[in-house]
């Protein structure tokens, strides 16, 4: 929903909210999510959009029957929340030139010149450690942190009423971290793994050597 179709605002502003259940069975497993995403996004000078799902786990998988090792394998249940969120941060560097002179920017006839930066990042399944029923170790949830960010620029033009990216080449950048440890530890030839703890993604620090890219697209 568009709130300058009903408000008087100097800017453009949106809301979305969406909605899925799915599950999946493997054999005797099955995992399933329920979701609810709601993202907000502004368009005045500079575009920001944020967005956060509400997310609620479930997981049933077989396993030792720990009252009795010898006896059948029995149904372990885990239910928790695994959040996610994350924010978009975007300047149209000639966009905002041509607000402000309140003049399109032009190189030729109908031809513009185009530089936007991005800047983004998220954290996504917020959450606690992961409890099946009966079960003696805490599973991490695999709690993961991304940032990245572009440079982008070429040219375009207007037809039809729509913006055409005639020209465009953008550099590229994005990392990620789990954001969750567990250590394995050792009895005789059985590996028992150990949840550790979770770090924040202000502590735990970005490798920005993970991800690069340089793109050029003609049209």
């Amino acid at each position: 929903m568009e709130f300058s179709n009903y408000l008087d605002l100097p800017f453009k502003a949106g809301i979305g909210v969406g909605y899925s259940d799915y599950r999946l069975r493997d054999g005797t497993s099955e995992q399933g999510s329920k979701d609810v995403a709601i993202g907000l996004g502004i368009d005045y000078f500079v575009r920001f959009g944020f967005g956060y799902t509400f997310r609620s786990l479930t997981s049933t998988v077989p396993g030792a029957n720990p009252q009795s090792p010898s006896s059948p394998p029995v149904m372990h249940n885990a239910k928790l929340p695994a959040d996610n969120l994350g924010a978009i941060f975007e300047i149209p560097v000639v966009g905002m030139i041509s607000k402000l002179n309140n003049r399109s920017v032009q190189i030729g006839d109908g031809i513009r010149p185009m530089f936007d930066i991005t800047v983004g990042a998220s954290d996504k399944n917020i959450g606690d450690e992961v409890n099946y029923s009966n079960a003696d170790q805490a599973l991490p949830l695999p709690r993961q942190s991304v940032l990245g960010w572009s440079l982008r620029g070429g040219v375009e033009t207007l037809q039809e009423g729509h913006d055409w990216h005639l020209l465009t080449l953008t550099r590229a950048r994005e990392a990620s971290d789990i954001l969750a440890t567990q250590t394995v530890l050792t009895a005789g030839t059985t590996a028992v793994y150990s949840f550790a703890k979770y770090y924040s993604s202000v502590n735990q620090g970005i490798d920005w050597t993970k991800f690069s890219s340089l793109t050029l697209v003609v049209r």
